[in-house]
């Protein structure tokens, strides 16, 4: 082998290491990560242009973001979209552990328990919902 076919590989690894931003790679519009509204709405509108699974990659990269309530929901909608119901339920499960009075998320339980025909579980997220969650049964 020539000295030349021996180093064109790491001639070609340099050049593409130094190479402007050629648009191959996706832009982050919120670069900085710290406004939990911005990762959020872009989550979303990653769900609402069917890439669920983008989606989900982005908010596993922005861990504080996602753990709030809107991130919760955000996750959640991803893997309900992908149909995952055990993992959007994991993460609903998750939320009301950390925010036991969060109505909106005992809401999503409720209907991820029923969409998977899981009656009773769907009366014990019921049950468990605090008193302060608007009662719309009637």
């Amino acid at each position: 082998m020539s000295p030349r076919a021996r180093w064109w590989p790491l001639a070609v690894l340099a050049w593409l290491s130094a190479a402007p931003d050629l648009g191959w790679a996706a832009e982050d519009p919120c670069a900085d990560g710290a406004d939990v509204a911005c990762v959020v709405r872009h989550a979303q509108a990653l769900i609402d242009q069917g890439e669920a699974r983008a989606a989900l990659d982005y908010l596993k990269a922005h861990p504080e973001q996602a753990s709030s309530q809107g991130g919760a929901f955000s996750c959640t909608r991803a893997y309900l979209a992908l149909g995952n119901r055990a993992w959007a339920t994991r993460i609903l499960l998750a939320r009301l552990a950390d925010a036991p009075d969060d109505c909106q998320a005992h809401a999503w339980l409720v209907w991820t328990r029923l969409a998977d025909a899981d009656v009773a579980g769907a009366r014990e997220a019921l049950a468990t919902s605090p008193s302060s969650c608007p009662d719309t049964s009637e």
